[in-house]
């Protein structure tokens, strides 16, 4: 996933609140502390789910 990717992901105070990407494999940012519940909702495929 390049930097472009990461605009894809809505962080918050260190909360990844929501992904709105398609991408098959996401790689959460080291800032990244917590994933909200429900943050991948709607995400039609990611790797490790399908």
């Amino acid at each position: 996933m390049d930097h472009e990717a990461h605009r894809d992901l809505k962080i918050v105070n260190g909360v990844l609140r929501k992904y709105n990407g398609n991408e098959e494999n996401v790689v959460i940012p080291s800032n990244v502390r917590h994933i909200q519940e429900m943050a991948f909702m709607g995400s039609k495929c990611i790797e490790d789910n399908c």
